[in-house]
């Protein structure tokens, strides 16, 4: 009996570090591994969205987008990747990981959303978005969206958004590892996570609410 669980063990742990299939990420700059990232892939910076090193997988060598929402309830601070082309019609996953610490000021959530253009630099025409209230650890947001029929363009957008809270409270949320892949590809970083799972051990949550935010939210 030992000696076939001893043989399944094996396997899985085979299948586990064996290499997956996985589409091209089409963000750019999408792992933040140097703060020059920030500044090369991403838009509406300005104040409390600077680059961390804080990483999702504890490297040294990288780190991560911190957003500081220190403005009243019902707003959200936020950045965008740029445009990248797509496919009318397809489907594609979307997400990324964020850490928010607990026994912050007020009230809050991560999202991650999707925004849908007809061509890249030309018009808006539809958006799809994940929420996530967890906080402590590090949870990766996954979202998956079709593309309209009259869309060829996409970007992300990243926003720390407040719930409840007074100006000058500041909510902190770490972004990291975010992804858009080709249709039919996987979740960015999916056989590195399974990976330090088993090997460090860590605890992380796959974020599935749906919260919408606030109605009248503001953004900046």
């Amino acid at each position: 009996m030992r000696c076939v669980f001893a043989r399944y063990l094996s396997l899985f742990l085979l299948l586990i570090h064996a290499p997956l299939a996985s589409a091209q990420n089409l963000i750019p700059f999408a792992n933040f591994d140097m703060s020059s990232d920030l500044v090369d892939g991403w838009g509406n910076l300005g104040a409390g969205k600077v680059w961390s090193s804080v990483d999702v997988d504890g490297s040294p060598s990288s780190g991560s987008l911190l957003l500081i929402n220190d403005k009243a309830a019902l707003t959200g601070i936020l950045v965008f990747s740029g445009c990248v082309n797509v496919n009318p019609g397809q489907t594609y996953d979307f997400g990324a990981w964020y850490f928010m610490q607990i026994l912050q000021p007020g009230s809050g959530f991560a999202q991650v959303e999707v925004q849908w253009f007809d061509l890249c630099g030309g018009s808006f025409v539809d958006a799809e978005m994940e929420t996530s209230t967890t906080e402590g650890v590090w949870v990766q947001i996954v979202g998956q969206a079709v593309a309209p029929n009259n869309a060829s363009g996409a970007r992300l957008q990243l926003i720390n958004a407040k719930s409840s809270g007074n100006p000058g409270e500041e909510r902190e949320i770490f972004f990291d590892a975010v992804f858009l892949p080709e249709p039919g590809g996987a979740a960015a970083g999916l056989t590195a996570v399974l990976s330090l799972a088993l090997v460090q051990r860590r605890t992380r949550w796959r974020a599935s609410n749906r919260n919408r935010p606030p109605s009248g939210a503001a953004t900046s």
